[in-house]
């Protein structure tokens, strides 16, 4: 009933396939583009979400400022380290559907991750601090 078509016009004489070729290459490079913009775009976002802490911190007298350059740089820390492995966790629930070998893969290493990640502030006992 419908049939698949692709409205695709060039100009000179080209063969189907370097067409093909062509719109395939772009849209590899289109998704590429958006899946490290919405990596950047998560890791900023979740950076942002400290930033009301920051700026109270900012109000202390004296040491406020050196306090702020400490959290900032454990805010950045876990902000790229939080924001990879989720972006990580989304593109592997993704990639199970289509390549499941490689998803499940990727959702292992991101199991591997955040359990390392857990593991290691569970280090850090309360006696120690």
């Amino acid at each position: 009933m419908f049939k698949l078509h692709i409205d695709e016009l060039r100009l000179g004489a080209q063969s189907a396939g370097s067409i093909f070729a062509e719109m395939i290459s772009g849209n590899n490079m289109t998704t590429t583009m958006f899946r490290w913009v919405s990596w950047v775009m998560s890791v900023a976002g979740h950076y942002l979400l400290f930033t009301p802490i920051l700026r109270l911190v900012s109000w202390i007298p004296l040491v406020g400022f050196l306090i702020v350059k400490l959290l900032a740089m454990a805010a950045l820390i876990f902000s790229f380290v939080w924001a990879t492995m989720l972006h990580f966790f989304v593109l592997s629930i993704a990639w199970v559907f289509y390549r499941p070998c490689f998803g499940a893969c990727m959702l292992l290493a991101c199991g591997v991750c955040l359990g390392l990640t857990t593991y290691g502030s569970g280090m850090v006992s309360s006696e120690e601090i």
